[in-house]
């Protein structure tokens, strides 16, 4: 054989093996679902579905969901999540301004603070927050989910360095924001990807 089909042949076992690598990797990634969480609240119509990203160097998501608290203290809150030791971890913001009366996404980033906290939930479980208006419903409930693979395929091309939340669950509405801004999400609140 001569050398320059030996390198032909080289090159393209190298483009083949490449190619497989890849395509495998995809395959892979595509049979693993993705976890989230599922915010909805008692001043909100519909859900807010956030993925949690788990890729290094991927930005994270977070929100702030409007909710009607009855001693009138908690306008919103800000919720960040992650996963840690195999948990979903939120760090919670109680937001004590009015929420109602911020008019454009910077507004809501200027709203303070009343406390923080950080919460915990397993894979499978479901966050109560605040003292429930009645016997029947929590003012915020934040449930773990999971987003099947190929709905994070489908918006991968608009997702930007955080991803996208979604909000309601028929045609849901998909907010992506891109980096170091907000976006209004319909009536589920605002959803944030963190600068730099």
């Amino acid at each position: 054989m001569k050398v320059g089909m030996k390198i032909g042949i080289a090159v393209m076992a190298l483009i083949v093996l490449t190619f497989s690598t890849f395509y495998g990797q995809r395959l892979a990634n595509n049979n693993s679902p993705l976890l989230g969480i599922e915010v909805t609240t008692n001043a909100m119509d519909n859900p807010l579905s956030v993925p949690i990203n788990t890729v290094a160097g991927k930005k994270q998501l977070f929100v702030t969901v409007p909710v009607k608290d009855k001693t009138g203290e908690v306008s919103a809150i800000r919720i960040v999540p992650a996963i840690e030791d195999d948990k979903i971890k939120l760090d919670i913001f109680y937001l004590s301004d009015d929420y109602w009366k911020s008019k454009r996404c910077v507004d809501t980033q200027l709203l303070k603070s009343s406390r923080v906290e950080t919460r915990f939930i397993e894979k499978d479980g479901t966050l109560n927050l605040l003292k429930a208006t009645d016997d029947k419903n929590s003012p915020i409930s934040i449930k773990a989910i999971t987003f099947p693979a190929q709905i994070t395929d489908e918006i991968e091309p608009v997702a930007g360095p955080c991803g996208c939340a979604t909000c309601g669950r028929q045609n849901p509405l998909r907010c992506c924001p891109s980096e170091g801004n907000c976006l209004g999400c319909g009536n589920c609140g605002e959803v944030c990807c963190p600068a730099g």
